[in-house]
């Protein structure tokens, strides 16, 4: 069942907390990192206009990107006061006359009592799974939400996430799990769809990229950055990387 701090998760942030929920991607100070992933994720998606489900919408945010992108969005999130702010929040966004793209659609619910039947194209959990407590039944319920040959896409943190979640839980009652790439592929076979691959995160590249620019210089850094070496090294651990906390790609069979 869902912890009770899912449920009032919103109404139990202070106004800084709040207005940082409201604000992201902007507003997050991994924002560069986010921005990558969801890059990552968009490049996979069908093309517009296909109709996407945003699962654990929280304030609308990727919602209204997505549905700017020219998707037909419905976000779906557990507590009722995220939908609420949702709603406003693209309410806000919209302005009437100058944005024409429609707005995304919401529901409370919980994942796995999804009222959808074959009727969207993709499907996202975006860091968010891993707040879901039985994430076969979830995923399960996403699958029937699938249209035949639609996909889902998962990015959430691999081992390690819970342990370092351990002050967020405490404060907020809510449920931080480790979500390996392993688990959610077995949860998705269990409901029928089709492993199609597991790619590297985008932001875990980006980090080998960029990352060591602003980080302080040392001996070993400079020879490594400079040498081929680092595209190995880079190579080598994105892939392991990968086999923990990839973005996961899996289909619904055509029939």
């Amino acid at each position: 069942m869902e912890s009770s701090g899912e449920l009032g998760y919103f109404d139990a942030l202070t106004d800084v907390g709040l207005r940082h929920a409201l604000n992201k991607p902007w507003s997050d100070p991994d924002r560069g990192r986010m921005l990558q992933q969801l890059g990552a994720l968009m490049s996979i998606l069908p093309p517009p206009p296909a109709r996407v489900l945003d699962l654990g919408c929280g304030t609308g945010w990727l919602s209204w990107m997505l549905q700017t992108s020219g998707y037909d969005v419905a976000g779906v999130d557990l507590a009722p006061r995220a939908v609420e702010l949702a709603e406003a929040y693209v309410a806000q966004m919209a302005m009437p006359g100058h944005i024409d793209v429609g707005v995304p659609t919401f529901l409370a619910s919980p994942v796995e009592a999804l009222p959808f039947d074959s009727e969207f194209d993709a499907a996202i959990f975006f860091d968010s799974l891993h707040h879901v407590p039985d994430e076969v039944a979830a995923i399960a319920a996403v699958a029937r939400a699938l249209k035949p040959g639609g996909v889902l896409l998962t990015s959430e943190p691999g081992r390690g996430h819970a342990a370092a979640s351990a002050a967020v839980i405490e404060e907020f009652g809510v449920n931080e799990r480790d979500m390996p790439v392993g688990r959610i592929r077995k949860a998705g076979e269990a409901a029928g769809l089709i492993h199609v691959a597991t790619l590297s995160r985008a932001d875990e590249l980006g980090a080998h990229l960029y990352g060591w620019v602003t980080k302080p210089p040392t001996l070993r850094s400079r020879l490594l950055n400079r040498s081929p070496l680092r595209v190995v090294k880079h190579f080598i651990t994105s892939e392991v990387r990968r086999l923990d906390n990839g973005i996961v790609v899996m289909r619904r069979p055509e029939a």
